[in-house]
């Protein structure tokens, strides 16, 4: 008996040979299918064969019986001078329906079978895909483990080969990789497949966990992974909005779905949606009014929407003259900004369209925000403080920052206002009308927001980055897919939204219809 310890299997080596084993009982099943069809087809041709014979049977039974009485009559000396010829009764038509269908079903079996043959294609990225949630686990639990047996001296056994058992007709599907006892090493080489006789074969090379977890990615050890992934629509989610323990994820095609944020963060694997809305154009934005209503708008519409009502309707839809390029909510307000700058639509009634007042000397505004009733727009240089009541303008602030290209977001946390564009990310004190930027020399910036000791960056790679409110110091690193990507993978799935809420949750959705929550 062997006595070396057991090499390790590799999470990208077990997938692909379960595709195989797959793939090859996928190809059984349907070959037995086939067999069972011909033998339905055999039985039908031998019950149509056996309904022959007995009508040929009867009929010789009865030409033999007519044989036999005028043999009879002959030997008598009497000859029937009417003699009649022997009728002979023509065969019953035979069903050949059931043949027939039995022979296509045959012959679409029969290529379906010859598709499963050419085999199929085991791209490793593919199989990476299947289940991102699996990889976050793996890392995690090796990095745990690394670091209890940090400091101890372990002996690294030799290499060994750990077959994975093929079956007689499948390919080999062995697999080599040094044995590492719970310590993470720093030799990231490739794992190859080899085939029983040792010999080198010309399978795709194979990443293993080890590259995964440092493949020169910038993505540092202790990374942690979402606490929650969504996966509840079918195209791409394109906005979330959250108010309170409620969340509200829209897709490009219009499903909407209301979520518990507590259920997704206790029970990710078991959370559904607590009630589905559809919305007939496109919910480019969104965002909650109270506890039961919220607002959908699509570039030239706006529609109310009342969750705890049972129909999937809105309550009041309205057209708007100018494409919405962004909305934002108050309980007693919906404030957009057009074109022609930022107009506030008064929500007397939630039954009625609600009337729409424009903020004077707002045409210039790129981007705005509210916070306490006041309204911060944001110019290319400069910021202007409306009042959200009087709608008139109240205060001016000037950036001492330039920006060096236009801006795409800005975000308001007690005194302090978040200002972001692609390239720079610029925190603004409204007390001390200080300003300090956050440079991005890598990938841009989607999205920056506050807590109340650190800020939360979004980049457009899909990283989620936690930074000091000073920003002289990385606390902590995220990575959207830090479980599959490697340097070659990396940006593999950019993120379309980055938002932060209740300070703590980061949620962030891509172009594979997933949302995620990332605990900061």
């Amino acid at each position: 008996m062997d006595s070396r310890p057991l090499a390790e299997y590799t999470y990208p080596g077990v997938v692909k040979y379960l595709q195989q084993e797959f793939t090859r009982n996928e190809r059984d099943r349907i070959q037995w299918n086939s067999e069972r069809q011909d033998m339905k087809l055999a039985i039908v041709r031998l019950t149509s064969e056996n309904l022959a014979l007995k009508e040929t049977n009867q009929r010789l039974e009865k030409e033999l019986a007519s044989l036999g009485g005028g043999s009879k009559l002959t030997n008598k000396g009497t000859i029937p001078t009417d003699s009649t010829e022997t009728s002979h009764p023509e065969p019953t038509p035979l069903n050949i329906e059931p043949l027939k269908n039995a022979r296509e079903h045959l012959k679409s079996r029969m290529n379906e079978i010859v598709t499963m043959l050419r085999g199929t294609d085991l791209d490793v990225v593919n199989i990476l895909e299947l289940k991102k949630e699996r990889g976050v686990l793996a890392v995690s639990d090796r990095r745990k483990r690394a670091e209890l047996e940090k400091g101890k001296n372990v002996e690294s056994p030799g290499s060994a080969d750990f077959p994975i058992t093929p079956e007689p007709d499948s390919p080999g599907a062995f697999y080599k990789k040094p044995v590492t006892p719970d310590v993470i090493i720093d030799d990231h080489s490739n794992v190859e497949a080899v085939d029983p006789t040792g010999e080198e074969t010309d399978s795709e090379t194979v990443i293993g966990d080890d590259e995964i977890l440092d493949s020169g990615t910038g993505l540092a050890k202790g990374t942690d992974g979402p606490i929650f992934a969504l996966s509840a629509h079918s195209s791409t989610v394109i906005s979330i909005s959250a108010l309170h323990d409620q969340l509200l994820t829209a897709s490009k095609e219009g499903d909407i779905n209301q979520w518990k944020l507590p259920e997704l963060v206790s029970d990710p694997e078991n959370a559904r949606p607590m009630k589905s809305f559809f919305d007939t154009t496109t919910p480019k934005f969104m965002s909650w009014i109270d506890e039961t209503t919220f607002v959908t708008a699509s570039p030239y519409e706006i529609k109310l929407w009342d969750s705890s009502k049972s129909t999937e309707a809105p309550t009041v839809h309205f057209k708007v003259s100018k494409e919405i390029k962004d909305i934002q909510t108050t309980p007693n307000q919906i404030v957009t900004l057009d074109s022609t700058g930022i107009m506030v639509y008064e929500l007397k009634n939630m039954s009625a369209k609600p009337a729409a007042i424009p903020l004077k000397g707002t045409s210039m505004v790129q981007c705005f925000t509210i916070l306490n009733n006041t309204v911060f727009g944001l110019h290319t240089n400069s910021i202007d403080e409306y009042d959200i009541q009087t709608k008139t303008k109240t205060k001016a602030h000037a950036l001492e920052i330039p920006l060096s290209t236009p801006p795409t977001k800005i975000t308001a946390l007690d005194t302090t206002l978040t200002i972001v564009s692609s390239s720079q990310c610029i925190l603004y004190d409204l007390t001390t009308e200080s300003s300090w930027p956050i440079e991005s020399a890598g990938p841009a910036f989607i999205n920056c927001e506050l807590t109340d000791n650190q800020y939360v960056a979004f980049y457009a790679n899909g990283d989620v980055k936690v930074y000091d409110r000073k920003g002289d110091k990385v606390e902590k690193e995220f990575n959207h897919y830090c479980e599959v990507i490697s340097s070659k993978l990396s940006g593999l799935v950019p993120p379309g939204i980055g938002k932060l809420y209740q300070k703590k949750y980061a949620i962030t959705t891509g172009d594979d219809m997933t949302v995620r929550g990332w605990l900061v």
